[in-house]
């Protein structure tokens, strides 16, 4: 087995794989965009430019998954420029949640619905590393966890019971949501 220093850095620090993923990933343009969002809002099933635009973006999130995995983030931000600070990865974050989001639906669609909400996990775990010092990465975190929990019900009303897919979930997010930061933290900053 390899030391971890011979794997890189992205085995000690998740946001080398999450910058290698924004850079990966294709952007829908705007008619793609506006059916990803009605198809993850539940208002229409999936089609072909979904299912495509899911697998040209399938290492893009094979990228995200193993940075969850990654128990540390750190994004690089440069606070001494107090309020000029760029966050340069607001928007892809967002882009990627989308992204897992759009394919835990069609995961569930397609009845692997364990799949789908290990993506809502994934989501969940990147919610966490977004969170940083400044209010604007815990706004961008919440509203991550918040798209998790919006994917997590879709799967869970068109999920058959399955209570140790349900006892799995629940000591995951028991674990994701034990370490989010409480809102005070960025308050102060």
């Amino acid at each position: 087995m390899k030391a971890q220093s011979e794997l890189g850095g992205w085995t000690e620090n998740a946001a080398l794989l999450y910058y290698q993923a924004f850079l990966l990933y294709e952007k829908p343009e705007d008619t793609l965009k506006q059916v990803l969002g009605e198809f993850r809002a539940g208002e229409i099933g999936s089609n072909e430019a979904i299912r495509a635009h899911i697998e040209k973006n399938r290492r893009v999130i094979e990228y995200a998954v193993k940075a969850a995995s990654v128990p540390h983030c750190d994004w690089g931000y440069d606070y001494s420029e107090e309020i000029d600070l760029a966050l340069p990865n607001l928007h892809p974050i967002r882009y990627l949640a989308w992204l897992l989001s759009t394919d835990a639906r069609l995961l569930a669609e397609q009845g692997d619905h364990r799949t789908a909400l290990d993506r809502c996990v994934t989501m969940h775990k990147m919610a966490l590393h977004a969170v940083d010092k400044s209010m604007m990465t815990y706004l961008l975190g919440s509203s991550t966890g918040a798209l998790a929990n919006r994917t997590i019900q879709a799967v869970l009303a068109v999920m058959p019971g399955d209570v140790g897919t349900l006892q799995r979930l629940k000591a995951q997010l028991s674990q994701v949501q034990a370490a989010f930061p409480p809102l005070e933290n960025a308050v102060t900053q």
